[in-house]
Formats: C-alpha cells, sequence, structure tokens
C-alpha cells in the first residue's frame, strides 16, 4: 500500500469516527431537547391546571358571595315588610289604644327627661288624646309631622329633647330586634 491510500483510509477513519461522534452528539442534543420540551409542556400544563382551579374557585367564591347578598336583600326585604305591616297595623289603632299609647310614650319621655314643666308636640287634632299627669305642667303644641304619630317632648327651654314619634321608636325597635326577627323569620344562621 502506499503512503496514500495509507493517508487517505486514515483520513476517511478519522471522518468517520467523528461524523459517528458528531452523529452521537446529535442524537444526544434530541434527546436532551425533547425531555427539555416534555418538561417544559408539564410545567406549562401544571401552570394552567393551577390557573383553571384557582379561577374555578374564584368563581365558585364569587357565586356563595353573590347568594349570599342575595340572601341577605331577601331578609332585609322580608324584615322591612314586616315593619311596614306592623306601621300598617299602628296606622289603624282605635283612638282608645292610641290614647293608652300616647299615655306610655308620654310617661317614659317623663322619666327619661326627668323635668316638670314640659313642651309635648303632637299631631294635629291629638292633643284631646293626651292624658293629665299629676305634677307636671304640660304645654302641648299639635304641629308634629310624623306619619305614625306618637310624640315628642321638650324641656320648657328646648334644651332636652325627646323623640318618642312612633317613626323613631319603630327604627329603634328594628335596630334593636333586627337580628331577633331574622332568627324568627329563617330560623337562625346556619353555618
Amino acid at each position: 500500500m502506499t503512503i496514500e491510500r495509507i493517508l487517505i483510509q486514515e483520513v476517511r477513519k478519522e471522518a468517520e469516527r467523528l461524523i459517528q461522534q458528531k452523529k452521537e452528539e446529535f442524537e444526544k442534543w434530541v434527546e436532551e431537547e425533547k425531555r427539555k420540551i416534555k418538561k417544559e409542556r408539564e410545567v406549562r400544563l401544571k401552570k394552567f391546571e393551577e390557573e383553571l382551579e384557582r379561577k374555578k374557585l374564584q368563581a365558585l367564591q364569587s357565586a356563595r358571595l353573590e347568594g349570599k347578598l342575595i340572601l341577605l336583600k331577601a331578609r332585609d326585604e322580608a324584615i322591612e315588610d314586616v315593619f311596614q305591616k306592623f306601621k300598617q297595623k299602628l296606622r289603624k289603632l282605635d283612638k282608645k289604644t292610641y290614647s293608652k299609647l300616647l299615655k306610655k310614650l308620654l310617661e317614659e319621655s317623663l322619666e327619661k327627661i326627668g323635668k316638670k314643666k314640659i313642651v309635648v308636640h303632637v299631631r294635629k287634632g291629638e292633643k284631646k288624646l293626651l292624658p293629665k299627669i299629676k305634677g307636671v305642667s304640660i304645654k302641648v303644641v299639635e304641629d308634629l309631622k310624623s306619619s305614625l304619630g306618637g310624640l315628642i317632648v321638650e324641656d320648657e327651654k328646648g334644651e332636652v329633647r325627646i323623640d318618642a314619634t312612633l317613626d323613631s321608636v319603630i327604627e329603634e325597635m328594628k335596630e334593636s330586634y333586627l337580628k331577633d326577627i331574622s332568627n324568627i323569620l329563617f330560623g337562625g344562621e346556619k353555618k
């Protein structure tokens, strides 16, 4: 064999070895890239599933909140309806019962105000329904604009004022008995 042939053969072997080496490196690189792509796909899929779960939970919480708001609105409307019916009954009180109610409101107001000379504001035409109370000087003014009636009691100087109109009494009752009324109407809070 000639030197040329030996050289060509050696170059050929070296070229084949380099080609084989590059082929193996390329295959390793392809496998590594496939593994990276698969891992990235899994990470993206996991993130997508987590985002989907988060949005599902958000939607569920939003629906629950909306349901609670609807329930609260319905409760408020039902409670308001109860008070409206109560107001209608108050408007229909006969004079004897209404006069007793005025007496009770006046006595409670006198206890709170603690004065012997007072001014009592009532609706027009209700002066005759007020009782006389021993030991108390009462000046009656028929200027009350309350739609339901009741009275306002002031000391003679107008410094102390007790609002015992039925409108304000009902509002106070509403605030103080709201939970009790809700429990009666709806059976209390269920958790």
